[in-house]
């Protein structure tokens, strides 16, 4: 019999098929190493990183970090979930990166509720031809890539069984790693504790979620009167024009001020 001879419709997998498991493992890894210069500064602080001792805490930092977001985004790439939100994951990481290095800032949850609740106003003074470049090459760049990747489809169980395991092994090496350098860790945390808002981009998934939870239980809280002995103070009648001094404090109730008549000189 003659080998059988295929049709120009016949489509065939690609020779070389990536796991999402590593597809993960390297968007996390580039993220790390590239959304993450403040922090590495910070970490880094006067010793020189070609040193053995800053060599080895470097990569244990990293380990740390990329071992972090992977269980962080694991439960939620998955082989039909893994284009789209790596991508996002990628333009994320770059825009929080651009901010960061720009102006300076620390993404902590003050930071991220302004942004939550800022306006599109106030929003559009913030955009730049610098951000425009940074998001270009390494945030859509990337996920441009991250497009092109033949990702293997398995069965459900097999996928299930790997990802629990793969999770496991990155949770050990979070661990492992912290033990390593867990007293100089200790004393990164404790002497620069803005150092953990700089670790992108953790900082804005945490901390969008911790707004988020904050929003629903302040919707749902029972509001009560701060100050119910307040009272509005009434200007005496007076045959000249009122001349009013006002006074601008922040914070600072009426009652609490010596002009107000507070037994203590605060003004």
């Amino acid at each position: 019999m003659p080998p059988p001879v295929s049709t120009p419709s016949t489509r065939t997998a690609p020779a070389i098929q990536l796991r999402v498991e590593y597809a993960l493992l390297l968007t996390c890894i580039y993220v790390v190493g590239t959304a993450n210069v403040p922090f590495w500064g910070v970490a880094l602080g006067s010793r020189l990183p070609w040193e053995p001792a800053a060599l080895a805490w470097l990569l244990a930092l990293a380990a740390i970090l990329v071992a972090l977001h992977f269980l962080l985004l694991a439960p939620l790439v998955w082989r039909w979930t893994g284009k789209p939100l790596l991508g996002a994951f990628l333009l994320l990481s770059a825009g929080a990166a651009w901010f960061e290095q720009r102006y300076g800032v620390l993404l902590d949850r003050a930071m991220l509720r302004n942004v939550l609740h800022t306006e599109t106003q106030e929003a559009a003074e913030l955009l730049s031809p610098g951000l425009v470049v940074h998001l270009a090459l390494f945030g859509v760049l990337p996920a441009l890539l991250v497009t092109l990747l033949p990702l293997r489809r398995d069965p459900a169980r097999a996928a299930l069984r790997r990802r629990l395991a793969s999770m496991a092994l990155a949770l050990a090496v979070l661990l492992g790693a912290g033990l390593a350098v867990s007293s100089d860790l200790a004393a990164l945390l404790r002497n620069h504790r803005e150092a953990r808002f700089l670790v992108t981009p953790a900082n804005v998934l945490i901390g969008v979620g911790r707004v988020l939870l904050d929003d629903a239980a302040a919707r749902t809280a029972v509001r009560e009167p701060i100050a119910p002995d307040a009272r509005r103070a009434q200007a005496a009648a007076a045959a000249r024009p009122l001349v009013a001094v006002v006074v601008v404090g922040e914070t600072v109730r009426w009652a609490n001020w010596g002009l107000g008549g507070y037994q203590r000189q605060t003004t």
